[in-house]
């Protein structure tokens, strides 16, 4: 399973992710949703019109003032 990032175009939208995928979190404020899903699954995704973009979930780095 992976976790992944998508830029959608609607969030209240999302009856075809729903289909393939776990919806893990849905954001009030931005059209992100992060989602758990297959890696046999994430080609699909491609296919959904109402997903603009994707990428794999990852842990940022601390970036002290200098």
């Amino acid at each position: 399973m992976n976790l992944l990032i998508l830029n959608v175009r609607d969030t209240n939208d999302l009856i075809e992710l729903e289909k393939i995928c776990n919806v893990i979190f849905v954001s009030k404020l931005m059209n992100v949703v992060h989602i758990e899903i297959e890696d046999s699954k994430i080609a699909e995704l491609e296919n959904i019109d109402n997903v603009l973009e994707f990428y794999e979930n990852r842990i940022g780095e601390y970036q002290p003032a200098v």
